[in-house]
């Protein structure tokens, strides 16, 4: 039997016979089983489904079994799991689950990969600390092994991490999110419009809630409309879609606009001083601001290092569509070909003598990598 093609919304229900199922190309939900079954998920993100039945159900993604009072079922290329509504054993595998156990005090177990604790359906706010693996609250009481993504509720969540690097989605509701040690990254792509995020301030706004986060570096965006910035640290800002402005800090930070018109400044208050920053527009009409009104970013006075300690690469310009924002006017600058070893393109320059002589003291500001060809007076160039 072939299942139809689906993001989790076809069900194959699984009857009390030993019967076997073969999933399609697409993402599939296979129906907790009252048999002893065969399913092969196929290719795909598929997931097999326990929340209708009576009883706790064993699941191990890794041994390829699914078991219960009325069987044993041999699964394989599934992904993800939905426990009952009772005390469950969920188990991943070596790729990257998403485990939700519903009711009861589970045991979840995601394997080895980057695994995902899913708690969007719990009634009441959750208290998630992956250092103890302990979970309190909505779900009753779960305990939790090598999981490294946490998914929060509707309400007012406590998440905290251990000392991995994790990813936490709060959700709705005004979450308090501890990273904990690590890289840590908060997410927001299950909210129904943009958000502000703050990672100096740690506060957010938006539909997610007004969350309280700390020891968190990086963020993804939602996508809609983001204004995501960093702090000191070195951040990873991506704003997924929607038109976002993304700022970095005082780190070597990596912004990505990913899809829609965004803006992106890689420095904040010390101006870029020792920082390399990599600046990704992605599709789109995207701005990089490599000035303000009144000061040139990346320029920290040191005339011996040419600006080699602190630029911003610019990885992926389209003169067709984006704009390179600078301050003052095009006799300020000079263009001349990338002094990085390993790095093609082209690198702006600001005279910092203000003689209109190109020299080694003149100060690094950006390399526009993979570009040749282009001229200060073009508009794609916009001076403030």
């Amino acid at each position: 039997m072939t299942v139809g093609e689906s993001t989790y919304d076809y069900n194959q229900y699984i009857y009390r016979g030993n019967d076997s199922f073969l999933g399609s190309a697409g993402d599939d939900s296979f129906l907790g089983s009252k048999g002893n079954d065969t399913i092969n998920g196929g290719a795909g993100i598929d997931v097999i489904n326990f929340k209708g039945f009576s009883e706790g159900v064993v699941v191990n993604l890794s041994t390829g079994q699914a078991i219960t009072s009325y069987g044993t079922s041999v699964i394989s290329n599934v992904e993800d799991i939905e426990g009952s509504a009772y005390l469950d054993v969920l188990t991943g595998n070596s790729g990257n689950n998403q485990i939700q156990g519903f009711g009861g005090a589970d045991l979840i177990n995601g394997g080895t990969g980057f695994d995902t604790a899913v708690y969007f359906d719990a009634t009441f706010a959750v208290n998630v600390n992956l250092s103890t693996g302990v979970v309190t609250g909505g779900s009753g009481g779960d305990s939790l092994v090598s999981i490294e993504r946490v998914l929060g509720s509707r309400f007012n969540d406590v998440l905290t991490g251990s000392a991995a690097n994790e990813s936490f989605l709060g959700g709705s509701g005004a979450d308090t999110i501890n990273g904990g040690g690590g890289t840590d990254t908060v997410e927001y792509g299950f909210v129904g419009s943009g958000v502000v995020v703050n990672l100096t301030t740690g506060l957010t706004s938006g539909s997610a809630g007004n969350d309280v986060i700390s020891n968190v570096e990086n963020v993804k965006g939602s996508i809609f409309n983001d204004n995501i910035t960093g702090n000191n640290g070195a951040n990873t800002l991506n704003g997924d879609n929607g038109n976002d402005i993304l700022r970095g800090g005082g780190g070597r930070d990596s912004l990505n606009g990913a899809g829609g018109n965004d803006t992106l400044t890689g420095v904040g208050t010390e101006n870029g001083v020792g920082s390399i920053d990599t600046l990704t527009g992605g599709s789109g009409y995207d701005r990089f601001v490599l000035s303000s009104a009144t000061t040139v970013f990346y320029n920290d006075g040191n005339n011996s290092s040419a600006g080699l300690s602190d630029y911003a690469l610019i990885t992926d310009f389209n003169s067709s569509q984006d704009k390179i924002q600078l301050e003052g006017s095009a006799s300020k600058y000079f263009l001349r070909t990338s002094p990085v070893s390993g790095v093609t393109g082209t690198a702006i320059y600001l005279d910092t003598n203000i003689n209109g002589i190109f020299n080694s003291t003149d100060e690094l500001v950006a390399i526009v990598q993979g570009s040749s060809g282009l001229t200060l007076g073009s508009s794609y160039f916009v001076y403030v």
